[in-house]
């Protein structure tokens, strides 16, 4: 729940995360938290949508990652 507040700048009520564990789309079990679950963009997603190249980051809520723009090529 924190590192994703940290991430979003959003309190856990608006990025939906609200533990170290989410339910499995079908019910049947839990699994530990993805980018999936999250409601709200992160600061690496907001940097990416403008422009720039975020670097790897490593948080618990950046698993799995997600897709980011590519380098832009040689002029």
């Amino acid at each position: 729940m924190l590192w994703t507040s940290v991430a979003t700048g959003k309190r856990p009520t608006k990025h939906g995360i609200h533990g170290f564990s989410e339910p499995l789309p079908d019910g049947s079990s839990v699994r530990p938290i993805t980018t999936l679950g999250r409601k709200a963009k992160a600061v690496w997603n907001i940097l990416n949508q403008n422009g720039a190249r975020p670097v790897g980051n490593g948080l618990w809520p950046s698993h799995p990652p997600e897709p980011r723009r590519t380098s832009p090529s040689a002029a």
